[in-house]
């Protein structure tokens, strides 16, 4: 098995990298969906200001039987890898998977970081069962984590996302909502790149440590970019404390396709708590999005299996579990 690092301006092989991938990710996972090729080319062909990213393929011979995705933090929690790896159905067990981890284990250790970490996903019914167990053992990975995938089916009835926010509005007085189209206003951007850079540690954590992350104005405008120039809309919904400061972030990403949409973060910072802020600012940011993409038909959001608090107010708005995704890693260093 022979793993070459992907030339993302080489059409062919992008190609042939990219139907591998795609191939991998949704066999057994008709919950998956995969961005466009244009989104990972992107991603390849552009490092950001805190990451930059690189394609691997796996061929047996000259066919391409598996892809990897690699993450690499050059900021905050540069620590960790993230290996994303995905084998072609007709060509697993054969060492596809393993030889790309191996790549993966190499490349961690040669940019001096110390987890290779490594995403999956199955139904809960295969949960104890699936191979990736089995194959986890062999290649010595941990699970670290496990979270789980959430669907809300839209639209959503704008009788009950009134209500909610008439509801949590009586627990915030003082405080206000507001939803931005893909723009923060400059008075707002500092508090809200505050408290975005809470979202690493906030969240329930594994065995693997992370720490505060370090978003910037560039960081935001590099994140902005990348969605505009892969035909995506970010909506930002914000709570705003009494003395002007951003408290509370979460936002949606409308993907290309103008039917599927992506849940990011949400964060309410710890000392605004106890007023529903969090339920204010998702409800209002899907009154938004039901004005500005009425075609959605899906949003998909991962949290912690023991994220207790997020949990009861995503299924407060109507999203249902779906797949598991565990975190597998192992610690190279």
């Amino acid at each position: 098995m022979d793993v070459r690092l992907l030339d993302a301006d080489d059409e062919v092989a992008l190609s042939q990298w990219y139907e591998a991938l795609r191939a991998g990710w949704l066999y057994q996972r008709p919950w998956e969906i995969v961005s466009p090729i244009d989104a990972f080319a992107h991603l390849l062909r552009n490092p950001m200001v805190d990451q930059f990213h690189e394609g691997y393929v796996a061929y047996d011979g000259s066919r391409a039987v598996g892809a990897m995705m690699l993450t690499v933090a050059t900021q905050s929690n540069s620590d960790k890898v993230n290996a994303e790896i995905a084998v072609a159905p007709a060509h697993r067990r054969r060492g596809a998977g393993t030889a790309l981890l191996e790549r993966a284990y190499r490349r961690t250790a040669e940019l001096g970081a110390i987890y290779t970490q490594v995403p999956g996903s199955y139904s809960f019914a295969d949960r104890d069962s699936h191979f990736t167990h089995a194959f986890a053992r062999a290649v010595g990975l941990r699970l670290d984590l496990d979270e789980i995938q959430r669907r809300c089916e839209l639209p959503i009835d704008p009788r009950l996302l009134a209500e909610l926010r008439e509801q949590a509005a009586r627990h915030h007085q003082g405080y206000r909502i507001e939803v931005w189209d893909g723009e923060i206003p400059e008075m707002f951007l500092d508090s809200w790149l505050e408290t975005q850079n809470l979202l690493a540690i906030d969240a329930p954590l594994g065995e693997v440590p992370y720490e505060k992350d370090s978003w910037t104005p560039e960081v935001w405008r590099d994140t902005r970019a990348y969605v505009r120039e892969t035909g995506q809309q970010i909506l930002l919904a914000v709570a705003i404390s009494p003395d002007q400061e951003v408290v509370g972030v979460t936002d949606l990403v409308i993907r290309s396709n103008r039917t599927d949409v992506e849940q990011w973060g949400t964060i309410v910072r710890g000392e605004h708590r106890g007023h529903r802020l969090g339920l204010a600012i998702k409800a209002a940011n899907l009154q938004y999005l039901a004005e500005v993409c009425p075609g959605a038909r899906r949003i998909d959001t991962i949290n912690a299996e023991v994220n207790d608090a997020m949990i009861s107010v995503n299924e407060t708005l109507g999203f249902r579990a779906l797949a598991v995704h565990p975190m597998w890693y192992r610690k190279v260093a």
